[in-house]
């Protein structure tokens, strides 16, 4: 008899070792399935200053310039360096090798964010309101 409740409880404790790492798995499968490419639904100089501010922080980067359109037909943006110019438009430090950064712009559980390349996501954006892309 007590060979047959050890056997029982073992059996348990596996079933909820099961259930648990189960459930584990698809709760972070639904939080990468839930961000959806996006674009911008209102755009405004408010939501395009919040855009150039955090594309720089994910990026690390000074200073970035967005179009005010930016995001609204696409949801990806392609970002190169300005070259450096003299007054008669020549290359001043010549060639830049410095391949260009994509940034995405995506939909989770209502609110907007961006990610780079690699994935790194930032914080939801407040004042930028998209809709999942077509």
């Amino acid at each position: 008899m007590q060979a047959h409740a050890k056997s029982r409880a073992r059996l348990g404790w596996w079933l909820m070792t099961y259930l648990l790492l189960a459930g584990c798995s698809l709760q972070a499968d639904d939080s990468q399935a839930e961000a959806l490419p996006a674009v911008i639904t209102e755009p405004s100089a408010a939501s395009t200053l919040e855009l150039e501010r955090t594309i720089a922080t994910l990026l690390q980067m000074q200073k970035v310039t967005l179009a005010a359109g930016a995001f609204t037909q696409t949801p990806n943006l392609t970002l190169a360096r300005l070259e450096h110019k003299d007054a008669n438009g020549v290359l001043i430090m010549g060639r830049d090798y410095e391949s260009p950064r994509i940034v995405q712009l995506l939909i989770k559980d209502g609110q907007c964010l961006l990610a780079d390349e690699q994935g790194k996501q930032s914080p939801p954006l407040t004042h930028t309101r998209c809709r999942p892309a077509k």
